[in-house]
């Protein structure tokens, strides 16, 4: 019951945090950060973190590691035996990071009507990432929201990919339209 209290003051902070520094590792739970209102990530969990879940409200749990990764197959079965929803999203590393899977990860969050949602890969770095894309990609935040974002959960290893990707498509007709005339 400390633990859950301990989660929900932390969800609390989140909700009025500056914006670096923002999250709020969850005790009990390995690399679980707080990262919004009803929203966490972090890396995988076992069986007995899962079941734990629950008492955090947690109804969701998206998975973006491929089935092929060590352990993926097994969450979807203990997950269910928690009684959480599971759902897996294959995000492949750094080539996984894209407008589509924001999308995707966007309908999975949504599925869950507003209850606390986990979002984790192995070591949580493509989930900050991928929700990070979701945020400025499909929600509309800028940039620099978004990439706080990655900082407030302090896991950055794909920082510069995801900056690249928000920045503003160049306008591709802008270069063929005729100069003024002369």
């Amino acid at each position: 019951m400390r633990a859950v209290a301990l989660a929900l003051a932390c969800v609390a902070a989140v909700a009025v945090a500056q914006p670096e520094g923002g999250h709020c590792e969850v005790p009990g739970f390995k690399g679980v950060r707080a990262v919004g209102p009803g929203l966490y990530v972090g890396g995988e969990q076992d069986a007995a973190q899962l079941a734990h879940l629950k008492e955090l409200g947690v109804v969701l749990v998206v998975d973006l590691r491929e089935a092929k990764e060590p352990g993926a197959r097994a969450e979807a079965a203990q997950a269910a035996k928690a009684k959480l929803q599971y759902r897996r999203l294959e995000v492949a590393g750094a080539s996984g990071l894209t407008e589509k899977n924001a999308r995707a990860l966007d309908a999975l969050i949504r599925e869950a009507k507003g209850a606390p949602v986990l979002v984790h890969c192995k070591s949580g770095e493509r989930s900050a990432a991928l929700l990070a894309l979701r945020d400025g990609l499909v929600l509309g935040r800028s940039k620099g929201e978004s990439l706080s974002f990655m900082r407030r959960a302090e896991l950055l290893k794909f920082e510069a990919q995801v900056s690249a990707l928000l920045e503003p498509a160049p306008d591709a007709g802008a270069a063929s339209e005729p100069g003024p005339a002369r």
